[in-house]
């Protein structure tokens, strides 16, 4: 569709935005919106992001919009909710494993809209932007890598696919997302041996591994124990090793059991563990009005002392 302006001008971008379009037709008014808030530059950042989903989508590209298109519905249906009466629809990961993470259909259906949201949401995609030209770059020849919650794989397959990568892990909770990043890591052509484990973060370590990488994207807002999990991957970390952490803030989803306020809770998480934080960014929800009110991702880059 036309007037996306020069951000959109990518071929693969054109071809998944005039998709989403075809199967939510009220939607294109917030993709003009956005796009309208990025430059030139990020073109060819933006059509690699179209170009992973228009893969892993393939010929089910429909259907992945159908379940962009409920899983906003779904999103839109809980924050209401939460307006209203101040509280979670979950208080605990026990919960949200029975609601989502061990519910095949209801986790698929998640994931594959969350998908679609990567290049359609501002939060996700400029926090794209941050892990390809804020940490890739930081990292030594023959990096470790682990990823805390892959997903579908887009990130994880941006890391193998730099030239310094020397090993790539993710651990997930969920059996169905472990699949599904394994299937996704086979479209998307990564070449590079990864060890994907199925295994609650939350539990001690069984390894005795160390990263010079590790990437923790929308995770501590569903975990019991924030500060736990931090100390946890803090121990994982080489020493100078770097910490990748993304929180919403005054964001909420189905599956999360708290909201966090401010940034500055996510970086005392990662003081308390004894990181030090090199970098910070807010990507807010609202790529036009730059509000805090409206939400944001918190992101922010941490370093274990030598």
């Amino acid at each position: 569709m036309d007037g996306m302006g020069p951000a959109a001008d990518g071929t693969q971008t054109k071809a998944l935005l005039d998709s989403i379009v075809e199967g939510w037709p009220q939607h294109a008014q917030h993709l003009q919106r956005f796009f309208n808030t990025l430059s030139a530059k990020d073109a060819e950042t933006i059509d690699r992001v179209a170009q992973s989903i228009l893969t892993l989508a393939g010929d089910e590209l429909p259907d992945f919009v159908a379940d962009y298109r409920w899983m906003c519905g779904m999103f839109m249906k809980h924050e209401i909710a939460f307006r209203r009466s101040k509280t979670l629809s979950h208080s605990d990961t026990a919960a949200i494993r029975d609601a989502y993470y061990d519910n095949a259909d209801a986790m698929g259906r998640y994931m594959r809209g969350l998908l679609i949201s990567q290049i359609t949401w501002p939060q996700h995609l400029g926090v794209q932007f941050l892990f390809a030209n804020t940490l890739l770059p930081r990292l030594p020849d023959g990096f470790s890598y682990m990823e805390v919650g892959p997903g579908h794989g887009v990130t994880l397959a941006m890391a193998g696919a730099d030239p310094k990568c020397g090993a790539l892990s993710g651990f997930d909770i969920s059996q169905t997302s472990i699949e599904m990043t394994r299937e996704s890591l086979k479209r998307l052509g990564v070449t590079h041996p990864v060890d994907l484990i199925h295994a609650d973060i939350c539990a001690p370590a069984e390894s005795a591994a160390q990263f010079n990488a590790i990437v923790i994207s929308q995770v501590l807002e569903l975990v019991d124990s924030p500060q736990t999990v931090i100390d946890g991957l803090a121990a994982r970390l080489a020493p100078d090793g770097v910490l990748f952490v993304n929180c919403p803030v005054q964001m909420l989803a189905p599956d999360h059991i708290r909201v966090w306020e401010s940034g500055a809770e996510i970086a005392a998480l990662v003081k308390a563990a004894g990181l030090q934080i090199d970098f910070e960014a807010k990507v807010h929800a609202d790529a036009l009005k730059q509000s805090d009110a409206m939400g944001y991702s918190h992101v922010l880059i941490a370093r274990k002392p030598r």
